[in-house]
């Protein structure tokens, strides 16, 4: 990784912590100065620890597995007792480490065993600020290794961990314990094989022998070794959200016209579980029903699976609309009479620097749907947002509509401003009383009646958001506001004042739109100062439109993440393939499970991952996929996470097997972290960032065959991988943070 100037007046830093392969722990670390990085109980007592051998100044990544973290905390002295403790850690001459508020990324517990105990290892901020490892000792646990489907039986193996051998060979026995009850239904289990790191343990599960309820109930999986409980659990996998995992095919029960289904599963906290959900009155669905693209999927949103149901208040609705319409009177009027004439030659996507007036720096307003939200527009919203802030000529502020969770998926700066107007967690906590408490609670429980009905996330705003989001344009004073989906630019179309400029940004495809809202979309346009779209493609359709409307169309491509330090660059030693997007047909999920499964038996050893957000009968159609082409131990089904790079970093190949796209953020980053790229040269992005065969494989549309041919040529082939990461990351140089914010700037003072 090329270093950076080290300023050896700044402290040292722990940029990230994260789970790597295995039980491996991923440390990037910041040096002013050269020296090890080494720990130190946190009571200051006893000499340093040394993780590592003497390192440069700069950023480093680190791989440290953590039986030997443990072992050097033990100071390679024989001892009796298992080391915990809570240590500090430190680089060259003492310095402790700083750490920020979401170092720890993805990152829950390590576990490992020394001499025999069970230990888990944290990663933590302490409240100074420090970063600390903790090393504390767990329950002992029996780790799955395989489980093989035989008629309605299945047969788990695993192997016992953190159990001394000696207690093992002991009275065994096992049983599905039911969360609620406490009771016991035994299923016959066996030492397989005592040789390894732990006996090893093969018991069977008859799934049709467990009992329908009226209730959902689950039952965890048990040991009893001599008295001592272990549960079944799955910790060295280095997967988080493994409640998605398809482990077996379920097993349909059906008697007295009453239909039931038992699964064997994950918890979110590893834990090997058997559910069988309430029994129903009628035959389960078939759960392909739903795989079909619906208006709205290429617009991510993750914040819930079903629409908000809001009640209809004629009176609140119609009164609103009236209030509304003079108000768009009165900002339409006052825009026309300060709205600059047309540029020569109309809409295009070219045009010569103009110089910013020197009147100031740039006051640039972000405007979301939903900041608090996994998916591609957030994220490259975040990213010009920081890119934004790092510029001294520009303050920048995000403000977002509305917020349905606390979590956050991006990392803002410091500098970066935000603002929620209708913050509904807030709202349930703290609904207030008396007539304005009572009015609010009107207006949220009823529809919006601004946001077009086409966009697809109409469902998502109400009359409250209606109300906060016109109150908020009209306070601007100044600046620019950026609008980042469809919705959004239709009413700040209607409503910014007069003097402050409008730049629509388009983050679907203006194709993909609904005729309607297109309509609406391009009356909007000729309103606002500059349409921003992210391909040619969309470019070219809208230039028609819009020419001698006095509305510049630019292309301005998502930027990548600023990452301290840079990337992190693959390996690409794993045997790992890796998709991120939506588990859905627009993205799709099952053309890849298909491409998939059609080389996976050439070869062995490779596995699929597919990290996204997904409704709830999508991510069901998918597990019924993998079922059914019998990839139940190959192809994983993962939530989203905050760091899809550090997940990229584990991969070899990344897969974009999208129906459609508006542009592809997935590609770039991949690209950005040296990962080759195999997508779909579908409409719109992929082709305008990928050269087959150059930088990426780029096959047709839609064919299942092309894109397994060019997976299974890229896992064969370890030198095409290496030559086209190299390409990769020339070409993800393009979509550089600096380069891209540079161009949002220039954008910015040719309209000044």
């Amino acid at each position: 990784m090329s270093q950076r100037p080290a300023d050896t007046a700044a402290p040292p830093r722990l940029v990230w912590a994260h789970r790597g392969t295995g039980t491996d722990l991923w440390l990037r670390v910041h040096l002013p100065e050269p020296g090890p990085v080494a720990a130190r109980a946190a009571d200051g007592d006893g000499p340093l620890r040394p993780l590592t051998a003497d390192l440069e100044a700069g950023y480093h990544d680190l791989t440290l597995p953590v039986a030997e973290v443990v072992a050097a905390l033990a100071g390679h002295t024989p001892t009796d007792e298992p080391l915990m403790a809570t240590w500090d850690l430190v680089a060259g001459d003492d310095r402790p480490l700083l750490a920020g508020t979401d170092v720890a990324v993805s990152l829950r517990t390590v576990p490992t065993v020394v001499d025999g105990t069970a230990l888990a290892v944290h990663v933590r901020r302490s409240d100074t600020g420090t970063a600390h490892l903790e090393v504390v000792e767990r329950a002992p646990w029996w780790e799955v290794s395989s489980l093989t489907r035989d008629g309605t039986e299945v047969e788990v193996t695993g192997t016992l961990r953190g159990i001394r051998a000696p207690r093992a060979v002991g009275e065994l026995t096992a049983a599905l314990i039911d969360r609620e009850d406490g009771s016991h239904l035994p299923v016959p289990v066996g030492i397989a094989d005592a040789e390894g790191s732990g006996p090893a343990v093969r018991l069977r599960i008859d799934l049709a022998a467990v009992p329908a309820e009226e209730l959902t109930r689950h039952r965890n999986v048990v040991l009893d070794l001599d008295g001592t409980q272990v549960r079944a659990a799955g910790f060295e996998d280095d997967l988080v959200g493994k409640h998605r995992l398809v482990l077996t095919d379920p097993e349909e029960g059906h008697a007295a016209g009453r239909w039931w289904t038992t699964t064997l599963r994950f918890t979110d906290r590893d834990h090997l579980v058997v559910t069988t959900p309430g029994a129903r009155t009628s035959p389960p669905d078939d759960p392909l029903a739903t795989w079909e693209v619906e208006h709205g999927d290429l617009e991510a949103d993750s914040d819930a699976d079903a629409p908000t149901r809001r009640a209809r208040h004629r009176v609140l609705q119609t009164t609103g609309r009236v209030v509304f319409r003079v108000l768009a009177w009165r900002a339409g009027r006052a825009r026309s009479r300060s709205r600059p004439a047309a540029p020569t030659g109309g809409a295009d996507d070219g045009g010569s620097h103009v110089p910013r007036a020197a009147a100031g720096g740039h006051h640039v307003h972000l405007l979301l749907a939903n900041l608090h939200a996994a998916g591609g527009t957030v994220h490259a919203t975040a990213n010009l947002a920081n890119a934004l802030a790092a510029r001294e000529d520009t303050e920048v502020a995000l403000v977002s509509v509305y917020r349905l969770i606390r979590r956050r998926y991006v990392t803002l700066a410091p500098e970066v401003r935000t603002r929620v107007l209708v913050d509904e967690p807030a709202l349930d906590d703290h609904p207030g009383t008396g007539p304005a408490a009572w009015l609010k609670g009107r207006l949220r429980a009823t529809p919006s009646v601004l946001m077009p009905a086409d966009d697809p996330r109409a469902y998502r705003f109400s009359l409250l958001s209606d109300v906060q989001l016109v109150r908020w344009l009209r306070s601007v004073d100044g600046g620019t506001i950026v609008t980042t989906r469809a919705g959004l630019s239709v009413i700040a179309a209607r409503f910014a004042p007069a003097g402050v400029r409008v730049v629509a940004q388009q983050h679907v495809p203006f194709a993909t739109q609904t005729p309607t809202l297109r309509t609406e979309l391009v009356d909007s346009y000729r309103r606002v100062d500059t349409v921003c779209v992210l391909t040619k493609a969309d470019a070219d359709l809208l230039r028609a439109p819009l020419a001698g409307h006095g509305t510049r169309v630019r292309i301005l491509p998502n930027p990548l993440d600023e990452v301290p330090g840079g990337p992190p660059a693959a390996p690409l030693t794993s045997r790992r393939i890796i998709c991120g997007g939506r588990i859905s047909p627009v993205k799709g999920t099952d053309l890849l499970i298909e491409a998939f499964a059609r080389i996976a038996d050439d070869h062995p050893g490779w596995e699929l991952r597919i990290h996204g957000s997904a409704r709830a009968d999508r991510l069901a159609a998918a597990q019924h996929l993998v079922r059914r082409r019998g990839l139940h131990e190959r192809v994983r089904l993962l939530p989203p996470t905050p760091r899809f790079d550090l997940e990229l970093a584990k991969a070899a190949v990344c897969a974009v097997p999208s129906r459609h796209e508006a542009f592809g953020m997935v590609i770039i980053e991949a690209l950005q972290a040296g990962v080759p790229v195999v997508a779909f040269d579908c409409p719109v992005g992929p082709g305008e960032i990928l050269t087959d065969g150059r930088d990426g494989r780029l096959v047709p549309a839609q064919d299942v065959a092309a894109f397994a041919d060019a997976l299974g040529q890229l896992l064969a082939d370890a030198d095409q991988r290496h030559r086209l990461a190299a390409a990769g990351r020339s070409r993800a140089a393009d979509f550089a943070p600096d380069a891209v914010a540079d161009a949002f700037v220039a954008l910015l003072e040719e309209l000044d």
